[in-house]
């Protein structure tokens, strides 16, 4: 299920500390350098292939014409490139590819402890490899006007 169907108010949400609809400026960085610690869990001479195969996946989100996939220098920011674009295209859209990174890493718990590091108002789990988005307790999830 899209984060925008799961939320669909959530430009309404509201909390002084937490991020709603839009990302901290230092996300995305730091967003690199929490998803290649990730993979450096992998096997190594399995995660670029995977890291290849995620780089497909989030394109296909983003609707990149294949052309402008590659060729790939540095699989890790290509990855990074690919979200930067699905940031410009709105926070439903990089939220949907933060969720496919999720659901391909398997990653939940530490992906929610670096949403809280940086700011961000939801948490994430994962069942049946999909990803449920909920709000932080401490959101106030009613309509403002």
């Amino acid at each position: 299920m899209k984060f925008e169907e799961q939320h669909q108010n959530y430009k309404t949400y509201s909390h002084e500390d937490y991020n709603m609809n839009t990302f901290p400026f230092f996300f995305i960085s730091d967003l690199k350098g929490f998803i290649h610690s990730q993979f450096m869990k992998e096997d190594p001479d399995e995660s670029n292939g995977i890291a290849l195969e995620l780089q497909h996946k989030l394109a296909a989100i983003a609707s990149l014409d294949p052309a402008s996939n590659g060729p790939y220098e540095y699989i890790f920011d290509e990855i990074i490139s690919t979200l930067r674009k699905l940031e410009k295209k709105g926070f439903t859209n990089l939220m949907d590819g933060l969720a496919l990174i999720l659901a391909f890493l398997r990653c939940d718990v530490e992906f929610n402890n670096f949403f809280k590091e940086t700011s961000i108002g939801y948490t994430a789990t994962l069942s049946s490899g999909e990803i449920f988005w909920e709000l932080r307790e401490d959101v106030d999830s009613s309509i403002k006007k």
